[in-house]
């Protein structure tokens, strides 16, 4: 409410020592003070009230670096999880790579059957040949699939890796950040 207007009275010096005290107590300016008395408006003084106000800070203080320790533990365990599921891809692209291996002797197996088809009788060595050729051909495509899967193997692998790079730098900024304002919260 806007105030506007002036009110002047006449009181005794020991009156106006009581109403600034008072004011004072209930933290009001004068003016606030004797218009809310006037207006019949309960004035209440709680006494102790900064350090009500100091300890809910503290607790609050508490509050947010529990907040913040649960967080940290729930991404330490996001991490876990990850790093277990990268151990696991690592031993699938490492199995594909035995079957790239084998798919390669199978392939050396056939070009040394070839050779040898050619050594046979004629009526023989094309019918081999055709089986060598489609044997090579199935070969082939089964090389470009694996191939193309330990590709995108290894891809999801490096972004996984960096991701759990990126969150393990993450953790360890928060972590560092949580150990300032422990310190300084302690001082």
């Amino acid at each position: 409410m806007k105030k506007d207007k002036q009110f002047s009275i006449r009181i005794s010096k020991q009156d106006l020592e009581t109403i600034r005290r008072k004011a004072a107590q209930a933290h009001m300016s004068q003016s606030d003070y004797v218009t809310s008395c006037c207006l019949g408006k309960k004035i209440i003084i709680i006494d102790g009230l900064k350090e009500v106000l100091r300890q809910q800070k503290a607790i609050g203080n508490n509050l947010n670096q529990l907040t913040v320790l649960a967080n940290m533990l729930e991404m330490q365990e996001r991490l876990f999880r990850q790093q277990m599921q990268l151990d696991a891809d690592l031993k699938t692209l490492l199995t594909k790579q035995d079957a790239q291996e084998a798919l390669t002797e199978m392939q050396l197996s056939a070009a040394e059957f070839a050779r040898q088809a050619g050594n046979l009788s004629v009526r023989y060595s094309s019918a081999c040949k055709e089986l060598t050729d489609s044997t090579k051909m199935a070969l082939n495509t089964v090389t470009r699939e694996t191939n193309q899967q330990l590709s995108n193997m290894a891809q999801a692998a490096k972004k996984k890796i960096c991701l759990c790079a990126w969150i393990s730098i993450t953790a360890v900024i928060l972590c560092a950040a949580l150990c300032a304002l422990v310190v300084l919260w302690s001082r």
